[in-house]
Parts: C-alpha cells; sequence; structure tokens
C-alpha cells in the first residue's frame, strides 16, 4: 500500500516527526495508509516512505522523475 503525501505551505516552522529536522519549505502531510494518522514530515522522509529505503535509486523514483512527478503528481513550477 502506498502513503498518501500531500504537501503543506505555511508560513511557522514544522518539525519533521520521524527525523526530527526543522523547517519552514518542503513539509509534507504523510497519512499513514493503515492506521490513516496524519503526521508533518520533511521531504526526506516523505520520499523514504513513498520510494522505499533505497529512496532516489529505485526504479519507480526514476521513472516519476523522467515523467515529472513526484509522489505520483505532476510538479509545478511557479
Amino acid at each position: 500500500m502506498i502513503p498518501k503525501i500531500k504537501r503543506i505551505i505555511r508560513p511557522e516552522k514544522n518539525e519533521c516527526v520521524m527525523c526530527g529536522s526543522l523547517g519552514y519549505a518542503d513539509m509534507y502531510i504523510y497519512t499513514a495508509p493503515v492506521s490513516k494518522e496524519e503526521l508533518i514530515v520533511c521531504k526526506k522522509c516523505a520520499i523514504r516512505e513513498h520510494y522505499g529505503t533505497k529512496t532516489t535509486q529505485t526504479k519507480r523514483y526514476q521513472k516519476d522523475k523522467a515523467e515529472r512527478k513526484l509522489f505520483g503528481e505532476k510538479i509545478h513550477s511557479n
């Protein structure tokens, strides 16, 4: 099961629940597939949870990168 991950944009500082890093940008809401619990995580942890422990080395990540996607959704550049 693939977890649901959405990017959040908040002006305040957020803390990643998984690794404890602090930051303003690149924070995501991670919805666990089994428990449906919502957690705030950083981009690194979100990629690890969505694509697996080898993160950027997986075939699925490489395919999404070639199609300009992240977490299965198109990347919109501003």
